[in-house]
């Protein structure tokens, strides 16, 4: 005996439902991992593993995430929202009083991927941080965004402190690319044409008189016409 199911077609049949309904299973409790924008709740439980997190709504009444990451206050704004739900995408931000200048903050915004820089009001430095949410992604994904934020802010704050020192620049190739050199100039060098045309001389040409009926005479028109 090879099983409690004996080899008949109706048993086949019943093993490929049993089959489908186990793929069905999977896929339904893979769906429900994924964590999206609709869900404030779930993005503040991953946010609360690096530090407080705590719900609000802003001045539009969508969702609003305040927290704090090593001492370092920091916003979550939900965008693409729905009569303030049904969200898509979350915005990351802190602000540093700094008095940088735009050079500064250009030469982060290039050399350093995901976030930007740039002088807010009241004399603030704003860093943020855009996340795609869009049809969810899973926890350990949307965790692991939480700690680059963390790192990020961190660098950040140090690069204000000594932008100068700065040296960890992790997406910047660490050689410059080289240009080809240019061809030796007495090679690349042709020589002149004796019988060369003149670059200022004018060629006129003459249309055939059907044709100077239709084409106006532009030395004809006045300057007003053309304007």
């Amino acid at each position: 005996m090879t099983g409690w199911f004996p080899r008949t077609a109706s048993s086949r049949a019943a093993r490929a439902a049993l089959t489908a309904l186990a793929a069905v299973a999977a896929t339904g409790a893979a769906a429900e991992d994924l964590i999206d924008a609709h869900d404030p709740e779930a993005v503040a439980h991953v946010a609360r593993g690096y530090g407080s997190a705590f719900i609000e709504t802003d001045e539009y009444g969508d969702p609003l995430i305040r927290g704090r990451m090593d001492g370092t206050v920091y916003l979550i704004y939900f965008y693409g929202c729905t009569d303030n739900a049904a969200c898509r995408s979350i915005q990351l931000r802190a602000l540093y009083p700094s008095d940088a200048d735009l050079d500064t903050l250009n030469q982060w915004n290039r050399s350093y991927r995901f976030s930007v820089a740039y002088r807010h009001g009241g004399g603030d430095v704003a860093l943020q941080y855009d996340v795609n949410l869009a049809y969810g992604v899973t926890p350990r994904n949307l965790d692991d965004t939480f700690d680059w934020w963390r790192g990020t802010m961190r660098e950040f704050a140090t690069y204000l402190d000594a932008p100068a020192e700065a040296t960890y620049q992790p997406y910047q190739t660490t050689a410059p690319l080289q240009a080809a050199p240019l061809p030796d100039e007495a090679e690349a060098a042709e020589p002149a044409s004796d019988t060369a045309p003149e670059a200022d001389a004018e060629e006129r040409v003459e249309l055939p008189a059907f044709l100077k009926a239709l084409v106006p005479d532009l030395e004809s028109e006045s300057p007003e016409k053309n304007r």
